[in-house]
């Protein structure tokens, strides 16, 4: 009986890892740094081309300022960097990250509820490679942590969504955890030729949905209530 209430202890104390998964240059990256607000000094890598080629993990506490980690296996401790070493070293590096597992950004919650939530829910995010680019590892990497997540969000952009679905495909088919599909570049619906039919964004999301649903058929329980996300900065960010 004790041995089962330390692992009940373990497992409520655990983090709650949620993926985020999709095609390079599909916004991963750049949904988080919307999400929590972030500063020049602590947001993910984001850009045209591949900007994500190693896995970063990213949790949060009551700390001043971004914290920054190298992991080099799973079984040594982090060694701290900082930020703008994580920032030139988690995308395309001059310089040698090959013996690097992952990364580890820890943000602060001072004056962002959003991410005091993620703290108080013991939440971690995983943004893994972006898929398709030309790093052999990225599938491999993506496969390997794809198995501790608790959940996952697929960022698509919307007017690639089939290119996107056939890089994708083969990591969500079998997946038994939520998965949370998420368009990205939203804006960008009324210049592509996908949409030329659709009037208003309530027919584009229906577009969108039935495209999903044809090219990802696994994540059609899913796509009931669609998250679309305009790559358009507001005044905030």
């Amino acid at each position: 009986i004790d041995n089962d209430i330390q692992h009940a202890k373990a497992v409520i104390a655990s983090p709650i890892y949620v993926g985020l998964l999709g095609r390079y240059s599909h916004g991963k990256s750049a949904l988080v740094n919307a999400l929590f607000k972030l500063d020049d000094d602590c947001r993910l890598p984001e850009g045209e081309g591949v900007v994500t080629s190693k896995v970063t993990l990213v949790d949060f506490a009551n700390i001043p300022i971004a914290e920054a980690f190298e992991i080099i296996t799973n079984e040594d401790l982090p060694r701290p960097i900082t930020t703008s070493e994580l920032l030139n070293n988690v995308g395309n590096s001059d310089k040698d990250t090959s013996c690097v597992e992952s990364y580890k950004m820890t943000l602060p919650t001072n004056n962002r509820d959003f991410a005091a939530n993620f703290l108080s829910s013991n939440i971690t995010l995983v943004d893994m490679p972006g898929l398709g680019g030309p790093y052999f590892n990225d599938k491999v990497a993506t496969a390997k942590y794809l198995k501790y997540m608790d959940m996952a969000l697929v960022a698509i952009k919307i007017d690639e969504i089939e290119d996107a679905a056939r890089h994708i495909r083969f990591f969500v088919e079998d997946l038994n955890i939520p998965i949370i599909p998420i368009l990205t570049y939203q804006d960008l619906w009324q210049s592509s030729d996908l949409y030329v039919d659709c009037k208003d964004e309530t027919a584009m999301l229906a577009k969108a949905q039935s495209l999903l649903e044809e090219h990802l058929p696994s994540l059609k329980k899913y796509c009931i209530n669609l998250i679309a996300v305009s790559s358009i900065k507001d005044a905030n960010g």
